[in-house]
């Protein structure tokens, strides 16, 4: 929108995109570089602190006095060498997305109009969170050289206690963040980061660490100083594994609707090729856990050939990992699978057979039957019937206009003119809710040569407002129960404990059992509720909206029975509306093609028991409540949106 000159305004400029319903977009190179920078340099310094305070502290702990400090000297060496580098390019990075998406806006000149916005305040949050690391790895560093080491170590704490926190900001502005139950897709996506962090980031400095060890270390001491590290290492790593791959999991079925949607949508095809590098990612990582490391961590010392097979497989999982994190960056600027087929969803609304708001109002001589779908925030169908009263015509109607009052006042009123897409049917679609509440919709109908004529529907919106808060604690799964996730997060937590128990070095023997037990039992109890869950005598086939009784093959051979009995005889066999007592009618039967897709079984039952005005009588004394219930299943599924008219 122009100035009244032709000039351009001032202001944000919001990419169109935006305005279908999700946010995103084909990415550049630009924004895949910083994400990418973002993400690995956080990864670093996450991990590496991780390294050095639950790896090589610990792990020297059985060490003679000097070859323990020699080793956590050597692990605070690689920290330095990887976290400072890694903090500047976080830096670099923050500063290079605000600017990008100051340029979304419009130009640098909309840095303050960026800052002001949720992601803007996360990413003032984030940079807090990063000086506040710097500092506490500068304290730190201060502390361990003037020989304060237990301080040290609790600076250290501190700063990684803040690198948790920085990803836990960046989780809060991920694609979780838009879906209803975001607290567990964020949740999801943070832990995701966290297992990256720990398994990529420490296995840099591991390979940094075996590589000291190899030059620095002498050969007799070699193999105690390997192996105590290797065996820590390997527990955490396999942990990082499991947990990655159980939130990647979760965050997969949150964003991907249908398994088509892998291959045709954006995100998808990005998700697949991720998936496809995780899975020779996890091949060179099963080789160096399950094959090198247990032998060069032998009882009988460190052979050589496999210390320098070891160190080139882990340089390998490191490349590969690398790539893997490339490919998020790209995935991540792509709007996700549901919020295109949601996107997809909205435009085609008016496809779509389920009704969820209909009422019938007087409009002087003409009714007005107004059905909206889904009756949402957001994109909704709005389909208008009007009905003549008896004897009678609608006349030439010029215009069917729509008027849209909120529930606030100050947001002021919108309006759309209807299309015609039958004899007296009007449709529009549009996004006209922006928030849930009570509004007041308005139909005028402007007619030739008769007067004009208006009635005021009240419809209750549901969903979520801009800026408001969506169902943050729903199930952000597209598929599945809470039960089903309680199942599998059973048995997750089951191979986590046995991971523990049978890997971890210094697990004291008491503890041990009660793991072991513990882990049998937990696997039980997740397997008995997950079959319970796939169980198919279980399922219950859900009845049709607003139908008590399921549209079975019995149920819809009943109401063809009742169809011909009772309905066939005006509305015709093939329901066109030319019955054999269609002609002697003042108003011609409704054609149920036309009608049966955009109206709710509750609309149908009022109808067929209660009559529409003069035109429609009624037949509640004639059929029972079952009887007008299998009759509309009969309708559903001979002139709804899914049957095939073509041959009638």
């Amino acid at each position: 929108v122009l100035n009244p000159d032709g000039s351009e305004p001032t202001g944000p400029h919001f990419a169109a995109g935006e305005t279908a319903g999700y946010s995103g977009g084909e990415p550049t190179w630009e924004n895949v570089a910083t994400k990418w920078l973002g993400i690995v340099a956080a990864v670093m310094v996450v991990g590496g602190l991780a390294f050095l305070l639950l790896v090589v502290r610990p792990a020297s702990m059985a060490l003679g006095e000097a070859l323990r400090g020699r080793c956590r000297e050597a692990g605070r060496r690689h920290l330095a060498w990887l976290a400072w580098p890694a903090l500047g390019a976080l830096a670099v990075a923050g500063a290079a997305e605000v600017l990008l998406q100051a340029r979304q806006l419009g130009g640098l000149g909309f840095i303050d109009d960026t800052l002001r916005t949720s992601w803007g305040e996360r990413w003032i949050q984030r940079q807090l969170v990063l000086g506040a690391m710097v500092a506490a790895l500068f304290l730190a560093g201060w502390l361990w050289r003037r020989g304060r080491e237990r301080l040290s170590d609790g600076a250290l704490g501190v700063a990684l206690a803040g690198g948790l926190a920085y990803l836990l900001l960046v989780a809060m502005v991920s694609h979780g963040a838009s879906i209803p139950g975001s607290f567990w897709a964020i949740a999801a996506d943070f832990v995701h980061l966290v297992a990256s962090s720990v398994w990529v980031g420490m296995l840099a400095q591991l390979a940094l660490f075996l590589l000291w060890a190899r030059g620095h270390v002498a050969q007799e001491e070699r193999p105690a100083v390997t192996v105590a590290h290797l065996q820590r290492f390997s527990v955490l790593a396999a942990t990082s594994v499991v947990v990655l791959l159980a939130s990647g999991a979760v965050n997969g079925l949150s964003q991907i609707p249908v398994p088509e949607a892998m291959l045709d949508t954006a995100y998808g095809r990005v998700l697949t090729i991720k998936l496809c590098l995780m899975m020779a990612l996890l091949a060179v990582a099963g080789v160096n856990a399950l094959y090198l490391r247990p032998r060069v961590a032998g009882a009988e010392g460190v052979e050589h050939r496999l210390n320098s097979r070891l160190a080139g497989m882990i340089r390998v999982e490191i490349g590969l990992a690398l790539a893997v994190l490339l490919v998020a960056a790209v995935l991540v600027q792509y709007p996700t699978a549901r919020q295109e087929r949601a996107a997809e969803a909205n435009v085609e609304t008016s496809t779509q057979a389920v009704v969820a708001f209909e009422q019938i109002q007087q409009a002087g001589d003409v009714t007005v039957d107004i059905s909206i779908a889904p009756n949402e925030v957001g994109t909704n169908s709005f389909r208008v019937f009007l009905f003549p009263p008896s004897g009678g015509d609608v006349g030439k109607v010029q215009r069917v206009r729509l008027r849209f009052k909120p529930p606030d006042p100050a947001l002021g009123p919108s309006e759309i003119i209807a299309d015609e897409v039958a004899l007296n049917q009007y449709k529009a679609v549009g996004a006209f809710f922006t928030r849930p509440g009570d509004w007041e919709v308005q139909v005028d109908l402007r007619r030739a040569a008769l007067d004009d004529v208006s009635t005021l529907f009240r419809v209750n919106v549901t969903g979520v407002g801009a800026g408001e808060g969506r169902d943050r604690f729903a199930l952000p799964l597209v598929a599945g129960s809470w039960t089903a996730v309680g199942a599998v997060g059973a048995l997750l937590a089951a191979l986590l404990m046995a991971i523990w128990v049978t890997q971890w070095p210094t697990l004291p023997a008491p503890a041990a059992r009660p793991l072991r037990v513990g882990s049998a039992a937990v696997t039980v109890i997740g397997l008995a509720i997950l079959v319970t869950v796939l169980w198919p005598g279980l399922l219950q086939s859900a009845p049709a909206s607003g139908n008590p009784i399921a549209p079975s093959a019995e149920s819809i051979a009943i109401g063809r029975g009742l169809f011909a009995d009772n309905c066939a005889k005006c509305h015709g066999q093939t329901g066109h509306g030319d019955g054999p007592l269609a002609a002697g009618l003042g108003v011609p039967p409704a054609d149920f093609r036309a009608h049966v897709p955009y109206h709710s079984d509750k609309f149908f039952f009022q109808v067929i028991g209660n009559g529409l005005g003069t035109f429609m009588p009624a037949f509640g004394g004639q059929l029972t409540e079952d009887q007008r219930w299998h009759l509309i299943n009969f309708l559903k599924a001979e002139f709804g949106v899914n049957a095939e008219h073509t041959g009638h």
